[in-house]
């Protein structure tokens, strides 16, 4: 009989503690209080910010306010991300007016056209002695880069490209649109 008893008292523990779970936690039972983690892309908005390094030519590093002093080659952008449940937010962040690729290069003669920190997508393959192969490129200049990060705007990913200029060849990193 001791022995049917404890087995019992056994199950009705098991049993309560399992109920237990699916009470609603006093602590936790307002969904509407939590709060998601910072997306990765906002944080990476943020940590490029340095006024130090704030310029007409580096306008993801100005913040809001210094953006406005670059009005010719700076403009501020604003994006939503959801933050948690009934939570949107917002950022403001300064990225330059004109993208990379608005800039027509054409490599003549070797000399890459673009501006400093640019390389021109100009990539056909022509080996001595024989025909050119087709542009591989889209003849645009584009900000040269290690990582994502480098890249001024969020459509963009840093990517490696193969470029062929005559019989010369090289792999390089620049900023594409995703």
């Amino acid at each position: 009989m001791k022995k049917l008893v404890v087995v019992l008292i056994l199950i009705a523990i098991i049993f309560i503690s399992g109920c237990l779970n699916y009470l609603p936690n006093p602590r936790n039972d307002n969904q509407n209080d939590f709060i998601y983690p910072e997306p990765d892309w906002v944080t990476e908005i943020k940590n490029k910010i340095d006024l130090s390094k704030c310029s007409a030519d580096n306008c993801q590093a100005c913040d809001k306010n210094s953006c406005k002093n670059y009005p010719n080659d700076c403009k501020i952008e604003n994006k939503m991300y959801e933050c948690g449940p009934s939570c949107d937010a917002a950022i403001n962040y300064c990225v330059g007016i004109k993208e990379n690729s608005e800039f027509y290069c054409d490599v003549r003669g070797e000399v890459d056209p673009c501006p400093k920190g640019y390389k021109c997508y100009d990539s056909m393959s022509c080996p001595k002695g024989g025909e050119c192969g087709p542009q591989k490129g889209d003849l645009r200049c584009h900000k040269s880069c290690e990582t994502n990060f480098d890249c001024n705007f969020l459509n963009e990913k840093c990517e490696l490209v193969y470029i062929a200029r005559g019989d010369v060849y090289e792999d390089t990193k620049i900023c594409l649109k995703s």
